[in-house]
């Protein structure tokens, strides 16, 4: 099973509300969002998120605990997709993304 894909960069700012950038041709997205609408909890982070889509985010969630992580998030489901937030062991927020 692979460890997931690079797939997206979320970064928060003050002046826009949500900007979707994606080249053609490309899966990869970077995501600008304003805190209030896109923001995961109380802290917005200072270097963004980083995301992967992985084929299962329960199992990725684990091996990341197992490697070190820390659960932000445990995996939880909206229409289609199962999320999971977790932090590096250096503090670092990536987003776990299934497509269901």
């Amino acid at each position: 099973m692979s460890a997931g894909q690079f797939s997206f960069i979320k970064l928060y700012v003050a002046d826009l509300e949500e900007v979707l950038l994606r080249q053609e041709g490309h899966g990869f997205m970077l995501g600008l969002l304003n805190w209030k609408t896109g923001g995961n909890g109380d802290e917005r982070p200072a270097a963004g998120v980083i995301g992967f889509v992985t084929q299962d985010a329960d199992a990725a969630v684990a091996r990341a605990i197992k490697a070190g992580a820390r659960i932000k998030r445990a995996p939880f489901d909206i229409p289609g997709t199962r999320v999971a937030l977790i932090d590096d062991p250096e503090g670092h927020e990536i987003e776990l993304v299934q497509f269901l």
